[in-house]
C-alpha cells in the first residue's frame, strides 16, 4: 500500500491501529503493554508483529517491530 507516514526516529515503540492489521490480514503474537499517557498509565492487550517500510523508489527499506493499538 502506498501512503504517507511519519516515522519518528526518537520513539521507542511503534503503534498501529488494529483496523490496519485487519486490512492487511496481519497476524501477531499476543502481548500485554503498559502504556503511559498524560493522565494515567494503563495495561492494554496488543499484538506484536513485524513489517517492512520503504520509500516509493525502493531505495530505502526498514524492518520494524510494531504493536497493535485497540480502537
Amino acid at each position: 500500500m502506498k501512503t504517507f507516514a511519519l516515522c519518528d526516529s526518537g520513539c521507542n515503540l511503534f503503534l498501529v491501529d488494529e483496523w490496519l492489521m485487519k486490512v492487511f490480514s496481519l497476524k501477531g503474537q499476543p502481548v500485554e503493554l503498559n502504556v503511559a499517557g498524560i493522565h494515567r498509565t494503563s495495561d492494554i492487550s496488543s499484538k506484536r508483529f513485524h513489517i517492512k517500510i520503504g520509500d516509493h523508489d525502493g531505495m530505502v527499506e526498514v524492518h520494524i517491530v510494531d504493536y497493535s493499538l485497540p480502537n
